[in-house]
């Protein structure tokens, strides 16, 4: 059952061409590693799967030393005790090493009946174990990370040229690249570019500006704050649905920890809406 799940996720990404040009773009870049291949596999590979070869894989590489174990959230200690139980039976010994993957330069295209031409552009990056990625971050907050970032500006907002652009990062222990996309008519891929190479050539070459430091920071850094919450909102029966809320309607405290402004008319709406949508289940039950 769950093989025939999967490869029907296989044909939903092969109907996103967002996600089938990251794909193919990894398995440019790192031709020669296990990061170059799908990770939803292929039809060929889960067609030889067993039971059998799926617990063996398991074994090897399901190590304790090699495993994170945590909990969050309400949890008894019975719920601690089974979990425990279940990690303890793994077999011990090191998880099996893999080669260090190595970024290669590459270019890869496919032809699909679609309306627009997808771009992904890949500069070599970081490890996540890497002490200079927090710069990284914060320079690919400033060229695409957002509606002010300088490709958004550029490429969008001045030039007209598409309706999304943007870059992120995926980094990983060995290796990582910096990613850059857009979709556009094939009319305009030339604009295009070379919208996107002046950009990345004048942020190379100049640098970030100190506004947009300042900016980038602000926003990252508002980000990090909103997972901050109070410690009575974590006992509230609906902190897994409101999380205090946006943190621009926090109150303001000494230790930046304030309620959010709205707390008691969302405790309100959704004592409200909780029965309502419950009823509506059973509808659905009864049809």
């Amino acid at each position: 059952v769950e093989r025939g799940v999967i490869l029907e996720e296989i044909g939903m990404y092969e109907d996103t061409p967002e996600e089938l040009c990251a794909e193919r773009l990894d398995m440019a870049v790192y031709p020669k590693s296990s990061l170059g291949r799908p990770v939803l596999g292929r039809q060929s590979t889960l067609s030889r799967m067993t039971g059998d070869w799926l617990r063996s894989w398991q074994r090897d590489h399901y190590r304790p030393e090699a495993l994170v174990v945590s909990l969050a959230g309400g949890f008894s200690p019975k719920e601690v005790d089974v979990l425990t139980q279940a990690v303890s039976v793994l077999e011990p010994g090191p998880a099996p090493q893999y080669k260090p993957a190595l970024y290669t330069p590459s270019i890869t295209t496919r032809k699909k009946a679609i309306a627009q031409t997808h771009i992904l552009w890949a500069f070599p990056g970081m490890s996540y174990l890497d002490e200079r990625r927090y710069a990284l971050i914060l320079l690919n907050a400033i060229l695409g990370g957002g509606t002010s970032s300088r490709l958004f500006q550029e490429v969008r907002e001045k030039r007209g040229l598409c309706y999304n652009v943007y870059s992120t990062l995926s980094d990983h222990a060995d290796t990582g690249i910096l990613e850059i996309y857009t979709a556009l008519h094939r009319d305009q891929e030339g604009q295009a570019l070379t919208a996107v190479r002046e950009v990345v050539d004048r942020l190379s070459q100049d640098g970030p500006s100190q506004e947009e430091l300042d900016r980038a920071r602000e926003e990252l850094g508002f980000v990090e704050m909103s997972l901050r919450v109070p410690e009575e909102c974590k006992s509230c029966r609906w902190y897994p649905l409101c999380r205090n809320g946006c943190r621009r309607d926090r109150l303001e405290t000494a230790d930046g920890l304030g309620r959010n402004y709205y707390c008691q008319a969302y405790a309100g709406f959704f004592s409200y809406a909780l029965p309502r949508l419950r009823r509506a289940q059973n509808l659905l039950k009864t049809r």
